[in-house]
């Protein structure tokens, strides 16, 4: 009998000892990764999970820092072009350039005295300065030789003798009333200025920088409207020969800027609105991040944690980037309405591709059309339609259509295979039309997707595990991603 019940405690520690180990290899032991996923699609099927179209970048507050320092506009000169489609960022602070060029494709914060910021990927570093074309083009407006009444002058601003002269004004302004600036556009301006007492201030739109007397001097200022301006404080004195180009690219100590890691389009990634692009006194701050992508920590030793919005959770580790979507075969191949297997709740066949109804909702489906629970499928349609409405799909999930919609969407299927069609409006008649549809299970995730295991390094394709009611075709989840031990 001592025996026995030494050989069950023996075997009761074994499997306990197994279990422990089986719990560290799955249990998450630092977070490396917490951020939004907007758009995520989720294959869950038996042997076939998958993650793509992850585009969700971790939290800056749980990212290492890379670089950061104070620049003082007293001492250098930072230019931010902000406008979209030619977003950089141009120093002549040494240690700022130099921490913009070693942080290529990394994420850049810029933040003022008041505490507003833009952020951006650092996407390449400058290869040279270059301009657009001159905004005053008529060589009449730059050099005040002949009033054409391009600017409008307010009291004290006249022109003549081939100069722009100001005369004891008091808080009024010269302007390019036509505006030819693009706001968030980096600009330089070049003049010629006399001060015989006061302050003269250029503006850009609704921002303004002071300037100094002096021949050719160059001023560069980030557009928060459309005017050119010069404005006197209690100034006398003139303005001449002046030229107004927007920047184009930076020089070799600026960088460029994209809204997403490795991205072409050249766009910050966010500009909070009362950030002061032109300060003149106040500090800017910087930090660099070294944010990372979902894609980054698919290695086989990393558990990603899936959070809908009730704060339920689908687990699996990150096993492999994926190389390329790939599609099965169209379950809606040879469709027609007319055949059996169509069932039509509401509304009349007319045709192999027509469905009516009068005061009525129509709804038309047919069973089995997607693989199984969990499959992900990749659905277009051309349809016409009297009115406006969504298409139901596998267990009342809901993707939304325009007319003659034709692109590619994505749902899970969650339990429900019927493939649905609906037309929701009742006060009038409807006609439904299908030129084209398929519906393709996707078998694989494309290089901006992870294929998922249930083990680390293992290669078995499941989730660990999906909560009762997690919630599937989300436009949005909250994503963690842990290290195993």
């Amino acid at each position: 009998m001592r025996k026995s019940f030494l050989v069950i405690g023996i075997i009761i520690a074994v499997l306990t000892s197994m279990e422990a180990f089986a719990l560290r290899n799955i249990i998450g032991q630092e977070v490396v990764f917490r951020g939004n996923a907007t758009g995520i699609r989720i294959s869950y099927a038996t042997d076939n999970a998958f993650i793509d179209n992850v585009d969700a970048v971790c939290d800056v507050h749980n990212t290492s820092i890379l670089a950061t320092g104070t620049i003082s506009p007293l001492v250098t000169d930072t230019r931010i072009s902000a406008v979209d489609g030619t977003a950089f960022v141009d120093t002549t602070d040494a240690t700022f350039a130099a921490d913009l060029i070693a942080n290529v494709d990394k994420y850049l914060v810029i933040e003022d005295w008041n505490g507003y910021e833009i952020r951006g990927w650092i996407k390449a570093q400058g290869t040279g300065e270059t301009l657009g074309a001159e905004l005053i083009a008529v060589a009449n407006d730059r050099d005040f030789s002949v009033d054409t009444g391009f600017w409008t002058r307010e009291a004290g601003w006249t022109i003549g003798g081939g100069k722009a002269v100001a005369t004891a004004v008091a808080a009024k302004e010269m302007y390019d009333a036509a505006g030819h600036l693009t706001s968030g556009g980096l600009y330089k301006t070049v003049g010629t200025y006399t001060d015989a007492g006061g302050t003269l201030l250029i503006g850009f739109g609704n921002a303004y920088k002071f300037i100094s007397a002096g021949t050719a001097v160059v001023t560069y200022g980030t557009a928060t409207g459309t005017t050119s301006r010069y404005y006197g404080s209690s100034f006398t004195g003139t303005v001449d020969d002046i030229s107004w180009k927007q920047v184009l690219t930076p020089t070799i100590n600026g960088v460029t800027i994209v809204s997403t890691r490795g991205g072409a389009t050249y766009n910050w990634d966010s500009k909070e609105t009362w950030f002061d692009y032109n300060s003149f006194v106040n500090p800017y701050t910087y930090t660099i991040y070294d944010r990372k992508l979902i894609t980054d920590f698919a290695d086989g030793s990393h558990v990603i944690e899936i959070y809908d919005s009730s704060g339920k959770m689908l687990r699996g580790i990150l096993k492999s980037v994926g190389t390329g979507e790939t599609l099965g075969a169209d379950s809606l191949l040879g469709w027609d309405f007319t055949a059996a297997d169509w069932l039509c709740w509401s509304g009349t066949k007319t045709n192999a591709t027509t469905i009516t109804a009068t005061g009525a909702i129509i709804t038309i489906g047919r069973y089995n059309t997607f693989a199984a629970l969990g499959a992900l499928h990749k659905i277009t349609w051309d349809r016409d339609v009297t009115d406006g409405s969504p298409m139901l799909l596998s267990g009342s999930t809901t993707v939304g259509y325009a007319t003659g919609d034709a692109a590619g969407k994505y749902v899970t299927c969650g339990g429900d295979r019927t493939w649905y069609m609906v037309v929701n409006d009742t006060s009038v008649g409807n006609t439904l039309i299908i030129n084209t549809q398929s519906c393709e299970q996707v078998l694989t995730p494309s290089a901006n997707g992870v294929k998922i295991v249930n083990i680390k390094n293992g290669t078995d394709y499941n989730f660990i595990s999906r909560a009762s009611g997690w919630t599937q075709n989300a436009s949005s989840y909250y994503v963690i991603v842990k290290k195993l031990r």
